[in-house]
């Protein structure tokens, strides 16, 4: 019993699948070690294994191994430009002056790298130095001004003292003529 082929596959018996499905139970995948054939036919059927096989295969006819032939003589020939050109020295006398320099310039900040620790930890110590004399210097500010303030109350006081002084002086004065003139009227009364 034997059916047309439809979309150009060779046409399979049935009778032929179910033989090729025992062989394959019977088989198994252990006969295929190669890991080329074996990896990405692993699991399929052996018709469908077979199919895969031959697509490789097909890849092997003499006009696709001279175009892979040709793209790798190609990548070869890079290969070795790329090469040659990184073995070739630096022609240019401008960009050899450059990378002197540049090496003179990372030769110079490898010394100073080494003491770059120590200058970052004295950076450090200095802030808060510096920041305990702004405290210091915010403290020294308030008591100059709390001082200026007291010499103005001073100040203010003593000229106060000076004018009760003037005051009392006068009072005293006032007090003492008119205590003396009472006297002289009491002794004026008193004859």
């Amino acid at each position: 019993v034997y059916t047309k082929p439809t979309s150009g596959a060779p046409a399979v018996p049935k009778d032929l699948e179910a033989r090729l499905a025992r062989l394959e139970a019977a088989i198994g995948e252990a006969h295929l070690r190669a890991p080329a054939l074996s990896g990405d036919l692993a699991g399929r059927p052996l018709l469908e294994a077979t199919h895969r096989l031959a697509g490789k295969l097909a890849l092997l006819e003499p006009a696709s191994l001279e175009q892979v032939d040709s793209r790798l003589a190609a990548l070869n020939h890079r290969l070795a430009q790329l090469t040659s050109d990184k073995r070739e020295p630096l022609a240019d006398a401008d960009t050899q002056t450059r990378v002197a320099e540049l090496y003179e310039l990372v030769k110079k900040w490898d010394g100073l790298a080494d003491s770059v620790h120590g200058i970052v930890g004295r950076l450090t110590a200095l802030r808060e130095l510096h920041e305990q004399a702004m405290q210091f210097s915010g403290a020294l500010n308030l008591i100059d001004q709390s001082q200026r303030a007291s010499s103005a109350q001073l100040e203010s006081s003593a000229s106060l003292l000076a004018g009760l002084e003037k005051r009392l002086t006068e009072d005293l004065k006032t007090v003492q003529a008119n205590t003396a003139s009472l006297q002289e009227r009491m002794k004026a009364l008193g004859k």
